[in-house]
């Protein structure tokens, strides 16, 4: 087997190419919940993209993108929802109907929702990661074929489906990142505190701004990895490992980029829960708005990763 972007020789089973850098699909196919054997093959190379890098390009990209695209994104954002608003109206029938006595709820009672409360919300999110990752997979179609559509709204939501264990992987990396270098240095010293009534113990804060700083450069350089396992098909490790790659000397900028997008969307969420205070109308718009700017995040995500990339390669090592 032949690299598709240099041409050299690879050894089967390999993730990247050790000349280049790219992609290469490995001799399975990873799914939700495993994965089966196939014949190995090179994975296509990422775009061309004609997406610019840059601390402002990505937010202006984001919109260029999501704007032209709106209707499908539209689409794979309601998909979600109207899988969930069934079992959510059902689930509250049922509980009404069980509580309709207006006793106390027996504990086999209180056991059996939160069990049921507990199945919903680990499909609510398996749910909404295959439409952030539809939402990615819709985005590189319309800007790998200039403009063309090539994949249906239920084709991609259904691809986001197939990589949702590798998502699921990827998300309790960045939830161990957060809970180890944010929550606990900062939590302890505030429990302290709050146990102790001790000053002095506020000099434990000092450690924990050194660890903050930590997980916010940890989790700049793993930035792109959400749109490396949806676009390139990569498994977490060669994803942690492509993303590492193509944040070395321009995290400072990523993380400006970020925080760009970040005020950017903050303002309009802003906007939007000011008009939210006027009664019914307000929900209307709230729930519109939900629906129209919930692809936002992953189109931005997406536009990050194929500014990385670049049209050239060069970001390939």
């Amino acid at each position: 087997m032949q690299c598709s972007n240099c041409g050299c020789g690879l050894q089967p089973g390999l993730g990247t190419c050790p000349a280049c850098g790219m992609a290469i699909g490995g001799g399975a196919s990873v799914g939700a919940f495993g994965e089966r054997p196939v014949e190995p093959r090179p994975m296509p190379p990422p775009g061309p993209y004609n997406i610019r890098f840059g601390v402002s390009e990505p937010l202006t990209e984001t919109f260029r993108l999501w704007g032209n695209d709106l209707g499908r994104l539209v689409l794979m954002t309601i998909i979600p929802y109207a899988f969930l608003l069934p079992f959510g109206v059902g689930f509250g029938v049922w509980a009404a109907i069980s509580l309709g006595d207006g006793g106390e709820p027996s504990v086999s009672q209180w056991v059996t929702f939160g069990a049921v409360g507990f199945a919903c919300a680990i499909v609510a999110m398996i749910l909404m990661l295959a439409s952030n990752a539809g939402i990615m997979l819709l985005s590189d179609d319309k800007e790998r074929n200039g403009g063309a559509t090539t994949l249906g709204v239920w084709q991609a939501f259904l691809a986001g489906l197939a990589r949702s264990g590798w998502l699921i992987l990827a998300n309790l990396l960045f939830l161990a990142i957060v809970v180890a270098l944010w929550v606990v240095p900062f939590g302890v010293p505030v429990a302290i505190l709050v146990e102790t009534e001790e000053p002095l113990y506020a000099l434990a804060f000092i450690p924990a701004l050194g660890t903050f700083v930590l997980g916010v450069w940890l989790l700049t350089r793993l930035m792109p990895m959400m749109p490396l396992i949806v676009v390139e098909e990569l498994a977490v490790g060669a994803a942690l490992s492509r993303s590492w790659q193509l944040t070395a000397g321009r995290a400072s900028t990523v993380f400006l980029a970020n925080l760009v997008f970040g005020f950017a969307l903050m303002g309009i969420y802003m906007a939007v829960g000011i008009v939210s205070i006027i009664p019914l109308l307000g929900m209307l718009v709230q729930l519109a708005a939900n629906i129209i700017l919930g692809s936002l995040q992953s189109v931005y995500a997406f536009a990050l990763y194929a500014g990385l990339v670049g049209t050239d390669g060069s970001a390939r090592r």
